[in-house]
């Protein structure tokens, strides 16, 4: 697994040993996967098929506001979730029996009109179908 910790608070080293949230492929399982860990467990929230190229590079993008959490991966949507365990807290990235490397990380601010007009197309696209 690779890929972001967000909302963390108390980082420390081992697989679950912070309390935030994970977002990260999985290329061996051709999955993206969203998960929470409370410093000790890891907790399963949402999980998606993907087509995961190793040793191509990807987008992995995490939109968060207030209970709501948007995973893209290379643009398209590929995971969303409610979950309210974690409000705030600082990010990272995490590698996990893989090797990865990461290129361009950012921390943006999350600009209320570009998310509404977002989840409001999508919602569009939704009843249009």
């Amino acid at each position: 697994d690779a890929g972001i910790l967000f909302r963390v608070s108390d980082p420390a080293i081992g697989y679950d040993a912070q309390q935030g949230y994970f977002v990260g492929i999985v290329p061996r399982v051709q999955r993206v996967v969203l998960g929470a860990t409370n410093g000790a467990r890891w907790r399963h929230i949402l999980d998606a098929p993907a087509a995961i190229e190793v040793g191509k590079d990807h987008e992995l993008r995490v939109i968060a506001r207030g209970d709501l959490i948007v995973v893209e991966l290379d643009g398209e949507e590929v995971l969303r979730a409610e979950d309210d365990a974690y409000s705030r807290g600082s990010v990272g990235l995490r590698v996990v029996d893989t090797e990865a490397a990461f290129s361009r990380f950012e921390v943006k601010p999350l600009r209320r009109e570009t998310f509404e007009k977002k989840n409001q197309k999508r919602q569009l696209n939704a009843t249009a179908t």
